[in-house]
């Protein structure tokens, strides 16, 4: 993995810590969101992997 797909990699945790707030935040209004918010929390499980897995590979 490269210091590119690191970077890809950082800026999709964040997306998806943007959309499991934002779900969060605002599912009273609508209860849709509670979809987005397990996709976003399922995003974040993946990148997180991704870059821990990244890390101990590399030490």
């Amino acid at each position: 993995m490269s210091k590119n797909n690191i970077l890809q990699n950082v800026l999709g945790f964040i997306v998806c810590f943007l959309l499991f707030v934002g779900s969060m935040l605002f599912t009273n209004f609508y209860p849709l969101l509670i979809l987005v918010g397990i996709l976003g929390f399922a995003g974040l499980s993946f990148f997180v992997y991704r870059i821990i897995s990244f890390y101990n590979k590399k030490g």
